[in-house]
């Protein structure tokens, strides 16, 4: 519908400022996942299947990002998004000492 296609933008602008946060220094994956899940029940016919912060190498959940990591300072946040019957899956990488 019109109204999801309009709310179908919260996705990617969640994972933006989760990148801008690590740039400003967050390092905790659950306040990031955390702040990601918050900006996308903004949306009203969100209905959030994930939000996830891993290793961009190995995919496994992390709980601090750190520069010195086995995948060099890189993450990945991923999330999935129901609008309606459509699901929305998208991902950013993070970066820490950028």
């Amino acid at each position: 519908s019109p109204e999801e296609r309009a709310q179908a933008v919260v996705p990617s602008q969640a994972l933006r400022q989760a990148a801008a946060a690590v740039r400003g220094g967050e390092r905790s994956a659950l306040e990031l996942a955390q702040a990601i899940r918050r900006q996308l029940e903004t949306a009203p016919l969100a209905q959030v299947q994930y939000t996830d912060i891993v290793d961009a190498d190995t995919l496994q959940p992390v709980e601090t990002l750190v520069q010195d990591g086995s995948s060099g300072g890189r993450y990945l946040a991923a999330v999935a998004v129901y609008f309606g019957a459509t699901r929305l899956i998208d991902n950013t990488t993070l970066v820490v000492g950028e």
